[in-house]
């Protein structure tokens, strides 16, 4: 009998990991094509610099969304470091002033609340 009530146990327990495991939040990270719209940086704000793109793809949890969308770049260093945030930066300006599009990689585990400004991971000037 004792050996019975184990397995049940067991077998509630493995259940259970299995209702909870879907409820776990994971960031989403998504690349996808840009133009750049617009540049701000900010001393105070905005983890320092930020860019405007075209809104992010729906599987991306960034809630700032509309005709347009900000993107922090995290020139204060807060999740990358500056050295990238400011390559990062440098890429924006010039795919900006070049008038071409750049591919974005979007992190939303990392954003700014409550404006819900995701962090731009990674831009590459794009062909």
């Amino acid at each position: 009998m004792k050996l019975c009530s184990i397995n049940i146990f067991i077998a509630i327990g493995a259940l259970g990991g299995l209702l909870v495991w879907p409820l776990e939040a994971k960031g989403a990270v998504e690349q996808y094509t840009t133009p750049i719209m617009g540049i701000t940086t900010s001393a105070n704000g905005f983890n320092g610099c930020m860019v405007k793109v075209k809104p992010v793809p729906n599987t991306l949890y960034c809630t700032n969304r509309s005709n347009h969308t900000f993107l922090t770049l995290d020139c204060s260093g807060e999740w990358v470091s500056r050295s990238d945030a400011s390559n990062n930066l440098k890429m924006a300006q010039i795919a900006m002033l070049a008038n071409r599009q750049v591919k974005v990689v979007v992190n939303d585990r990392f954003s700014i609340e409550p404006q819900g400004y995701c962090l731009a991971q990674q831009l590459t000037v794009a062909n």
